[in-house]
């Protein structure tokens, strides 16, 4: 049945652009369409009713899309599209080259890419004044607490923290002709067996060190467990990972101490550490350089 005053049912030009022709019946658009293409200037412009009216009965899913053709809704998903388009612009420009140093957390590990990128503003870089390595370490995560011709000690004290355990690393290098990555790892070793008792490997399998290294060489070195040696016995139990490595010219070591018992928080301990290992240049590399 037509609407009173509104278009007369017939074949008009199809609004969905689907077919050639869609038929109206007076008051909707039908599901019936024909290929047929009307003749020249005798095929009415679509109803503006039709535009009141765009979905047909049994239409399916895929013919959402011409349901763009109706002003109303396209201004509807105009402004959709606009809100999505521009929240992913702001994203975009959030990740990209003006926010970077937003992806530098505190107290996170951040290095640049690699080919010589600026250090981090709160990093801090140490050379060994005899032996001439150096590294880099985070100042809101380490204290520097001693440092010789050949070594120097870290302290883990991340700024506002309130870790009640104590965590120290001692970084440090002798020529490779005094010295070879088994002599310092012993040394390290026997070091520890005179402050602390039940000295052992730690065995267990969560503690296991892949890759012994000093900065990019490989080396020797392990994971090991022990107690405080105090006058009424063991006392707090600590755990330590000791390695040695080397070039022709420098063999240099890394042992790091902790009585933290947590072990997610030790494993990020071990995760900042290896983050400086990764800054690790010996002598022969920063003459390349």
């Amino acid at each position: 049945m037509s609407t009173p005053g509104g278009p007369q049912a017939g074949w008009y030009a199809d609004p969905y652009g689907q077919a050639q022709q869609r038929y109206w019946d007076g008051n909707a658009w039908t599901g019936h369409t024909s290929d047929v293409a009307p003749a020249a200037g005798s095929a009415p412009a679509a109803p503006e009713a039709a535009a009141a009216s765009p979905v047909v009965p049994g239409q399916s899913p895929g013919d959402l899309g011409s349901r763009l053709q109706n002003p109303k809704i396209l201004a509807i998903f105009l402004g959709i599209f606009a809100v999505v388009v521009i929240g992913g612009a702001l994203a975009v420009t959030a990740a990209g080259p003006d926010a970077r140093e937003a992806e530098c957390q505190p107290n996170v590990p951040c290095r640049g890419p690699e080919g010589g990128a600026p250090p981090l503003v709160n990093n801090e870089s140490f050379r060994a004044a005899d032996i001439g390595f150096e590294f880099e370490f985070n100042t809101e995560l380490w204290k520097k607490t001693a440092e010789d011709g050949r070594s120097v000690t870290l302290e883990f004290a991340p700024q506002g923290g309130s870790l009640e355990s104590t965590t120290s690393v001692v970084i440090g290098a002798a020529p490779a002709g005094d010295s070879s990555p088994d002599d310092l790892l012993q040394g390290q070793l026997d070091s520890l067996g005179e402050n602390f008792v039940s000295l052992a490997e730690d065995t267990d399998p969560a503690h296991k060190i892949f890759g012994q290294s000093v900065g990019y060489r490989d080396g020797v070195g392990g994971a090991y467990t022990g107690a405080a040696d105090t006058p009424q016995g063991p006392g707090q139990p600590f755990a330590a990972v000791i390695m040695a490595a080397g070039d022709d010219e420098t063999t240099a070591f890394v042992s790091l101490l902790t009585d933290e018992q947590d072990e997610e928080i030790r494993s990020a301990i071990y995760g900042e550490v290896d983050s400086i290992l990764n800054t690790f240049l010996y002598p022969s590399e920063l003459e390349d350089s």
